[in-house]
């Protein structure tokens, strides 16, 4: 015997009209719910587990594009001294120093782009609801790339930007 109620305490007056008829009736109530919980457990597990790895694996990328662009504006201190103490603006040490971040972060969104394509046969089945090649999807990814580099290389670059020449070039 199978019924539809609405809710939890609507079950239980079911289960206990049905019981009080025929004490040798054995009733199961199960609810959508629970039976949808049960049967995709695994794969809400396994989306949360991936998700987590990639938001952890973007926090490192950005970590690592910051570490980088302050090691890149560090090694470059006396060329960007030089060119302050001939007339350069912050504005334009801030846009150097970002031009360079595009400059590594564009061709990285391209290959990691090329490899997302190069693996949509095997990421198609862990899919639902979106193609592996997704254009737009693809493109959302590559400007959150591109993004969140200029964000990890504006410190840096703000950074360059407050280099006093006489101080360096002293140096």
């Amino acid at each position: 015997m199978t019924a539809r109620v609405d809710s939890r305490s609507r079950a239980a007056d079911l289960y206990q009209t049905v019981r009080a008829v025929d004490q040798r009736n054995i009733l199961k109530v199960e609810f959508a719910d629970d039976q949808y919980a049960t049967e995709f457990a695994d794969r809400l597990l396994a989306t949360r587990v991936i998700t987590g790895f990639g938001l952890l694996a973007f926090i490192v990328a950005a970590a690592g594009i910051y570490g980088l662009m302050a090691f890149l504006v560090a090694n470059r201190a006396r060329e960007i001294g030089i060119r302050m103490a001939l007339g350069a603006d912050g504005r334009r040490i801030n846009r150097m120093v970002l031009e360079s971040s595009l400059r590594l972060a564009l061709p990285g969104a391209a290959i990691g782009i090329g490899g997302a394509v190069a693996v949509s046969r095997w990421a198609q089945s862990q899919l639902f609801g979106v193609s592996a090649t997704d254009p737009a999807t693809l493109a959302l990814v590559a400007l959150v790339i591109t993004v969140t580099a200029l964000l990890a290389s504006w410190h840096p670059a703000h950074q360059a930007s407050r280099i006093d020449p006489k101080v360096l070039l002293k140096n």
